[in-house]
């Protein structure tokens, strides 16, 4: 994420999304009532002397709808128009949507922008022209492909290998045809970093058919104990990704999870999770992290928002997981909040 500006004593925002995960991320700080503007496409209506067109506008409008599309990379914001250029063709709260796409600058003004949408914000920033990682966890049965991105594991693909006995050792030695669709998908994929993993000796293999024709991967390789899903969710546990990709959301939510189930065992527990229990512990101001899944949040968005600056107005900290991973998934089966307290009566 680009940031051009972050205003907050006018609390505006204005940001150019780089990635399909800063699109992620501004649907996590965007909320209903924000003025959303920048540059749009508008029906214009036929009239006398003039055929009806499709022209590009700037639109301020007020948020109602907020619809993330990743398979078109875009965030639909659609509310009332606000205010538009040119002037001529302006309807005041006439229904319209803004798509933010990547490399265009989307301006944001908020009532208030809270504490947790700032370091939602600054993550996103930091994270600006980093290469996701992928990962391969493979068998002489199959291989699994992912991504490491900021919002959790996504699986790009999975490949057979075709195993039949003795012909398919002799193909390791002749050219193994289930290794070449492995590399072809890797050249596809063009990622800087890789981590490959998997249990006995194919990666390993591998390894000695990409070096023997001659081709460089900037890869790590790692065993685990079970391939697929599993296979990947041991790389995280293992803190395998942590040494490769510094300062992941995906690493930092599965360790606070653990942290969070640790304390919980404990007989004088610090974590409380029933939402109306949180409610009362926040009006306490004994709250220090409230944890939040981005499910909970969209379900109930001003409830739980109003819990959330509750928190912050006592200088808690707010965190909010992703529930495409393991840690979210986790979380939700919870309620999908939990809060961390600071002394327990």
């Amino acid at each position: 994420m680009k940031k051009l500006k972050m205003d907050l004593k006018f609390n505006l925002l204005e940001l150019i999304p780089e990635t399909t995960d800063d699109l992620w991320f501004l649907e996590r700080i965007l909320e209903k009532g924000d003025l959303v503007s920048g540059s749009s496409e508008r029906k214009i209506k036929a009239e006398e002397g003039r055929k009806a067109e499709k022209i590009i506008i700037w639109a301020e409008i007020k948020a109602e709808k907020i619809e993330f599309h990743e398979s078109s990379h875009s965030l639909r914001v659609s509310g009332p128009m606000q205010a538009m250029k040119p002037q001529e063709f302006f309807e005041a709260n006439a229904f319209h949507s803004i798509e933010i796409t990547l490399k265009n600058k989307i301006r944001i003004k908020k009532t208030k922008i809270k504490e947790f949408q700032i370091e939602i914000i600054k993550k996103a920033v930091q994270n600006t022209g980093r290469n996701n990682l992928l990962l391969i966890v493979l068998d002489d049965e199959e291989a699994i492909m992912a991504e490491a991105t900021e919002k959790g594991l996504k699986t790009k693909t999975t490949i057979k290998s075709g195993k039949q006995g003795k012909r398919f050792e002799q193909e390791k030695i002749k050219g193994n045809k289930y290794f070449e669709e492995i590399l072809k998908k890797i050249q596809e994929e063009n990622k800087e970093k890789m981590l490959i993993a998997g249990p006995g000796f194919t990666k390993t293999d591998f390894r000695k058919f990409i070096e023997n024709k001659n081709i460089k991967l900037n890869a790590v390789y790692e065993n685990t104990n079970s391939v697929g899903k599993t296979g990947l969710n041991e790389l995280i546990k293992k803190g395998t990704i942590e040494k490769i990709l510094e300062e992941s959301l995906l690493i930092k939510e599965n360790k606070k999870m653990e942290e969070i189930m640790k304390e919980a065992r404990k007989e004088k527990s610090l974590i409380e999770y029933g939402i109306k229990e949180i409610e009362k512990a926040a009006e306490q101001g004994v709250i220090q992290e409230l944890i939040v899944s981005d499910k909970k949040l969209f379900e109930e968005r001003e409830k739980i928002q109003k819990l959330m600056e509750k928190v912050e107005s006592f200088k808690g900290k707010v965190m909010l997981f992703s529930s495409e991973h393991e840690a979210g998934e986790y979380l939700n089966g919870f309620g999908g909040i939990i809060a961390v307290l600071r002394f327990r009566d």
